[in-house]
């Protein structure tokens, strides 16, 4: 092939190649779809009622593992 048989080449295939995508569009439909889909998750499961507990600092479960400890070294 001569330089001809080369330009003629590149001249077929630039005009073959799909255009660039826009990468941006791509990213913002992704984020648009997350979003959409936290709030969705936040309107259909929504806490109804909150659950009572004992204590919330954790004392009660701590307290039980240490007297425990304690009875099984005497």
């Amino acid at each position: 092939m001569d330089d001809r048989d080369w330009k003629l080449l590149d001249l077929q295939m630039r005009n073959s190649a799909p255009p660039p995508r826009a990468q941006a569009s791509s990213v913002l439909i992704l984020v648009a779809g997350f979003l959409a889909g936290i709030a969705a998750g936040t309107v259909l499961f929504e806490a109804r009622e909150t659950t009572q507990t004992a204590t919330t600092d954790g004392k009660t479960a701590l307290a039980f593992f240490f007297e425990g400890s304690r009875n099984a070294a005497r």
